[in-house]
Parts: structure tokens; sequence; C-alpha cells
């Protein structure tokens, strides 16, 4: 190619000149113009040799920073990729979540007023993981494992024994493993909740987290004090008062039918000689929500001196923000010495955003038990409840008050009054 180029940039100027020579010069002087020109030429066509190759180099260099950054990009690929966290089944999907949830609660008897740092029963602080395996397009194969980890239970403290005094503080919830699927509901095997747990504590409210049908988890410990004999009891809240929640959670196998049209049931067969039936139902409408449940359980075991027990709850969620929600249950005792404990409960609550953070709300309610521990007792409590959502950063802190009052015959016990405030924060 460089002899061509040569050759064409040499031939124009060689007309030219020999022309010109041979007019005005002699044959010598010709031949030496000729050499002066073909040097020149070879000088030109160097310069250009040298500038390619300089390009080349360049582009040399180019490619091969590139291929360093590839490289190093790669290697960070690599160790990222070491250090990531995987299940041990490539196909499983796996969940870690759980909530930390700390009060201090302020309790007065009627004698004497104490404080004490404790977690909230109403939703105790918990840890589990939760792992899912698509079979089909229709079929998932699941596992759930969650534990409750509880020092100084909402639910237990009083003036006796303050300190520690929870029973378990490590307790398993879940341990469960499940088949679901979307046109034949889903089958549970293993301990974990019965099909008729939760259905006495559907609430819409926003406000569970502090106050709900169970209103003994927040101070279910306490003492009455007997102001006739200026003594304090052995008679605790969390003994003449209970929502009947089915048969809570229990080594079963349990069947959940799919929704239909907003409607679904289902059943569960437990140790114990226990078993339950349920039937729940969740639908929104224009400017409301809906959400009810009841159950029938076969106490067995669980229960000893109780045959049946019917329980169930439902809450409606206004667009507005307001909200009202009830649940009452009853159980038939066995003994005919005893006469049938029931309990109604009933919330009003409102909703609304007062603070850009998130949803702020506010509940009142009232609940009612009798005959629970003795023929004739009349429980009543009264509460006042506020929650504020921090959605950005998973939490809500609230403030709780209730009032407890036992009305026992030939007794005579001060209420109770209490007040809980603190924070559930999640991951």
């Amino acid at each position: 190619m460089k002899k061509y180029l040569a050759a064409a940039l040499i031939s124009v100027p060689l007309w030219s000149v020999s022309q010109t020579a041979l007019a005005e010069t002699g044959q010598d002087d010709l031949i030496m113009e000729l050499k002066n020109l073909v040097e020149r030429q070879q000088k030109q066509l160097d310069a250009q040799a040298g500038e390619i190759a300089r390009l080349k180099e360049q582009m040399s260099a180019v490619t091969g920073s590139q291929a360093d950054i590839s490289e190093k990009l790669g290697a960070v690929e690599a160790k990222e990729e070491k250090v990531s966290v995987s299940p041990g089944n490539k196909h499983a999907e796996v969940q870690i979540y759980g909530h930390v949830n700390r009060a201090v609660l302020v309790a007065d008897d009627g004698d004497s007023a104490k404080t004490y740092f404790v977690d909230n029963f109403n939703s105790q602080t918990r840890m589990g993981i939760r792992g899912k395996v698509r079979a089909t397009d229709d079929l998932s194969v699941g596992t759930w494992i969650e534990y409750g980890i509880v020092s100084n239970s909402s639910h237990d403290v009083n003036r006796v024994n303050d300190m520690d005094a929870t029973s378990t503080n490590f307790a398993k919830r879940h341990m469960d493993l499940h088949l679901q699927s979307k046109k034949f509901g889903t089958l549970s095997l293993g301990h974990g909740s019965t099909a008729s747990d939760g259905t006495a504590e559907v609430d819409l409210s926003g406000t569970s987290v502090a106050a709900y049908s169970q209103i003994d988890d927040t101070a279910g410990g306490q003492l009455f004090y007997d102001t006739a004999n200026n003594t304090v009891t052995d008679v605790t809240i969390k003994s003449v008062y209970n929502n009947m929640d089915g048969l809570s959670r229990r080594d079963r196998v349990r069947y959940d039918t799919p929704d239909f049209s907003g409607f679904s049931a289902g059943g569960s067969v437990a140790s114990g000689d226990a078993g339950d039936v349920i039937l729940r139902s969740s639908r929104k409408f224009a400017g409301a929500e809906f959400a009810a449940a009841a159950a029938w359980a076969k106490t067995g075991d669980i229960k000893p001196s109780v045959d049946n027990q019917y329980d169930g709850s439902f809450s409606v969620l206004l667009d507005s923000g307001f909200n009202v929600t009830m649940a009452g249950g009853l159980q038939d005792m066995k003994d005919e010495n005893r006469d049938d404990d029931n309990y109604w409960y009933t919330k009003l609550g409102y909703q609304t955003k007062l603070f850009s953070v998130g949803l702020s709300n506010f509940s009142i309610d009232y609940g009612r038990s009798n005959n629970l521990a003795m023929n004739e007792d009349e429980f009543s409590s009264f509460g006042l409840a506020f929650v504020q959502n921090i959605v950005d950063w998973g939490t809500e802190l609230y403030i709780a008050y209730r009032w407890h009052e036992l009305v026992r015959d030939n007794e005579d016990y001060d209420s109770i009054n209490a007040v809980m405030s603190g924070g559930r924060i999640k991951f």
C-alpha cells in the first residue's frame, strides 16, 4: 500500500518538474531535482507512519484501561457475592423479621403506686424467620419459626413480684410448616395458631398495640387491694378477665379454605383432644372497610372445666377515620354449680394525620366480664389510648390509661389504675 501511495504522490509532481527541467536545465540538473523530490516524499511517508504508530499505542492504552476496569468491577462483584446471605435452598425465599416492644407501666392498686419497666404483652417482643418455595404456579411450600423474647411482662408484674416476673423468657410461638394453594387453601402442621386464634381480636382501630379486647395484657398481674382488711389479695386482673380468644397457639393440624368473595372458613385439631372451626370475613365497601371473625371451640384438656367456647369480633373503619370495634365470648361450664361465664368489649376510635410522619390513632373502650373466676363476679375496665405511627422508622409510640374494677360478693376491692407508655419498633 505504501508503494502505491508513494508512486501516486511522486507521479504528479514528477510530471510537472520534468517538463520544467527539460526546458530550463540540463539532464544532470533534472536527475538531482528528482532525487531531492523522492527524499522529501520519503520523509513525509515516515512521519505519517510514526503518527499511525502513536495512534495505535493510544488505542491500546484505552483498551487496556477498559479491561482493567472490567476486571476490578468483577472482583468487587465477586467479593459482594461472597459476603451476601443466601438460603440453604437456592429456590427458597427467606424473610427475617421481628420487633421490640418496651414500655413503662405505672399501676396504683388504691394502697400504693409502683413503676415497672416492662415488655408490652399486647404485642410482645419477638423474632421470626419465614421461608417459602414456589413448587408450582399455584402451590407453595412454607415454613415459619418464631420466638417470643420477653423480660418483665406487663401481663405478669405486680407489687409482690416486680423483677423478671415472666416465667418463660424465651418461648416458642410458631414452629410450623404449610402447603398453600390459591385453589385449594392452606394446610398447616406444627406448633402455631389454631384456626380460632385471633377471632376475638379483629381490630381496625390502629390502637391495638396499646389497647384491644385482651384487656389484661396491659396490667394483668396487678393484685386487687382489700380495703376492708387493708391487705393485698392474691386476686389478679387476669384471673377475672379473659377474651376467650379461641385455642391460641398449639401443636395442631389446621386447614383454611381459599377466600370466596371476602369470606373464608377453617378448622383445626390440637393436642389435648381440642378442636375448633371458624368463619372469617374481610371486605372493603365504598367509604368503609369491614372485618369480622367467629369461632366455636371444644377446649378439651386445654380448659378442663369448660365444655364449649364461643367467641367473635368485628371492626368497621370509615374513610373519615372513625371506627368501631366489638368483641364477645361465652364459655359453657361443665360444673353444674358454676354459672356460664361471658364477656363483651367495645371500642370507639378515630384516625387522622396530625403529623406528616404517619397516622395518629385515638380510642376509648370498655370491657366487662362476668363469672369467670367465681359466680356473680363482675369485672369492668375502661380505657383511653393514643398511638402515633412513624412510618419511615417502622415505629409506633403509644400511651394508654386503664381503670379496673372488680365487684365480688362479701368483698371490698379498690379499683386499679394503670398507665403504660412506650414504643414498638419493627424490622
